[in-house]
């Protein structure tokens, strides 16, 4: 199937007390409530829950406030700020003083609310950051999102030439010249959405659902898409307050680090069983580093070996005058978990636990375990190859040594009995074999001369171009074009000088062939 990656970029809390605006910055500071809730859930009580299940002690638990009461004060079924956001909104005189008079009677007891202060018709929410006062006036303002049917006639298409607009509201338009026989807008009274939308148009005056439900509706939708797999989570963290953008506040980004609980987490990625994985792929990754006692075992028995096997091998490079002890040690009965100075661990039914800690020493000996598994097989098919090659290299070597023996001692080499050849050298000798006999010879010098068949043949030469020179770049010579060769070249071996103009460029033999040889050129050498 298709592969996705969802990615979620939000403004993070709000919490600028302003007057204008309200209704945005709940939404934005309920949806950061959210997925710090989320975030919450999934670093610190999934573990939790984990350990519970497999009956394992849970070596860091987290206290964090449990957000749920404040999501409880804003969406329940019929006394929720949302529900009565759109109960006032649907009255035909919407009234501000009942609005916050309703949200202190049903939310009294809530932790969440902070207060309710009637003569400023403001309520104020405890959220995981700080406390925020909203306007009533301007939050209920926002969400009433409707216009009067008067002002939609105008969108009708014989009124109106902008056809974007006709097309935003084409279902109102419709709606409101149904009664019409001249198919002409008859205003009524009805208010509809400001927002388009695909919701039918109300029978009675207001329409049937509010901006706050259909955010609702669409966070509950986030919420649900998050659940079906792991997210991961980014922390942007700002450096000072508004004002003073070019410095950096310690007390600012502590503040942020302690409520968006980096800190527990951070301590949880060290002390505590941050990682928990499935019994079959911890044995399936980490196997290979079992020590060989262990190897034989499975299930929770391999996984106990394998994280006793690192933790022995830890203990032995941190004081490698203790290795011998940690090594007796590992073979006395152990309990199924174990937490030191370096490593957290413990194995249950199905899930081994173990803290990020432990976790990057685990990567690191698996690595250092295939490094040295890569090595030792090049090295064994190293040493095959030698023993392969090795009896004709010995008889090469013996050879060369003998031959090198008896031309530094200058013996007579007898071919026949009727002559003998004179003794030769050392220097001579270096011509043909080198002082230790096993380099390969120099090479002789460039030739002044070219042979084609058995014909010596000197310069200057016309050749034909078998391909253009360069083959990248723009060509100097062309494909086809008839050159002249002047020599061969003195530092570079297979380059032939060809003239161009007044200046020579030196050209491989193989972009050349013999056009033609003059007779004055050519010395036969048979």
């Amino acid at each position: 199937g298709s592969q996705s990656v969802s990615i979620i970029d939000l403004f993070g809390f709000q919490a600028i007390q302003q007057t204008s605006g309200q209704f945005q910055q709940l939404c934005c500071n309920l949806t950061a409530e959210a997925l710090q809730q989320l975030y919450q859930n999934t670093v610190f009580g999934q573990s939790a829950a984990a350990c519970r299940a497999e009956k394992v002690e849970v070596l860091f638990d987290a206290e964090y406030n449990n957000r749920s009461e404040c999501f409880q004060l804003f969406t329940e079924q019929h006394a929720g700020v949302f529900s009565l956001m759109t109960k006032e909104c649907a009255m035909p005189r919407m009234a501000v003083e009942n609005f916050i008079r309703e949200v202190g009677l049903k939310h009294a007891g809530s932790a969440c609310l902070a207060g309710v202060e009637s003569s400023m018709l403001s309520f104020t929410i405890l959220h995981y950051h700080s406390n925020v006062s909203y306007d009533g006036a301007s939050v209920l303002e926002t969400n009433k999102d409707t216009i009067v049917d008067d002002v939609v006639s105008i969108f009708n298409p014989p009124n109106c030439s902008f056809g974007f607009a006709s097309h935003l509201f084409s279902t109102e338009t419709k709606a409101a010249t149904s009664g019409s026989a001249a198919n002409l807008p008859s205003p009524r009274g009805v208010q509809h959405r400001i927002t388009p939308g695909n919701a039918a148009v109300p029978d009675g005056d207001s329409p049937p659902t509010s901006l706050i439900l259909d955010y609702q509706t669409k966070l509950d939708g986030l919420l649900y898409m998050l659940g079906e797999e792991p997210p991961f989570f980014v922390h942007c963290i700002k450096t000072s307050d508004p004002d003073s953008t070019s410095t950096f506040d310690e007390s600012v980004v502590a503040r942020q680090l302690r409520q968006l609980d980096v800190s527990d987490t951070l301590s949880l990625y060290k002390f505590g069983y941050s990682q928990y994985w499935p019994l079959d792929n911890f044995n399936k990754r980490f196997s290979m580093i079992a020590q060989s006692r262990y190897r034989k075992t499975s299930g929770s028995d391999l996984a106990a070996g394998i994280m006793k096997s690192v933790d022995n091998a830890s203990t032995a490079a941190a004081n490698p005058s203790t290795a011998s002890l940690a090594t007796a040690s590992a073979s006395r009965p152990q309990t199924a978990g174990a937490k030191t100075s370096n490593l957290a661990w413990a194995v249950g039914e199905n899930t081994v636990f173990f803290s990020e800690v432990t976790r990057q020493l685990l990567e690191h000996r698996r690595d250092l375990h295939r490094e040295y598994s890569v090595v030792k097989l090049q090295s064994n098919f190293r040493r095959w190859l030698c023993v392969k090659r090795w009896p004709s290299l010995k008889r090469m070597m013996m050879s060369a040594r003998r031959s090198t023996e008896t031309l530094q001692n200058g013996d007579e080499i007898s071919l026949s009995g009727s002559f003998a050849l004179p003794a030769v050298d050392h220097d001579s000798a270096t011509c043909l074999f080198t002082a230790d006999g096993y380099s390969a010879p120099p090479l002789p010098k460039t030739r002044p001369y070219t042979v084609l068949g058995n014909v010596k043949v000197g310069f200057p030469q016309a050749r034909k171009m078998t391909r253009s020179f360069p083959e990248f770049g723009d060509p100097m010579f062309m494909l086809g074009q008839e050159v002249h060769l002047v020599g061969v070249s003195a530092n570079r071996r297979g380059y032939i000088r060809v003239a161009k103009g007044e200046t020579t460029v030196e050209v491989p033999h193989q972009f050349m062939n013999f056009e033609k040889i003059s007779s004055e050129a050519t010395v036969s050498l048979l």
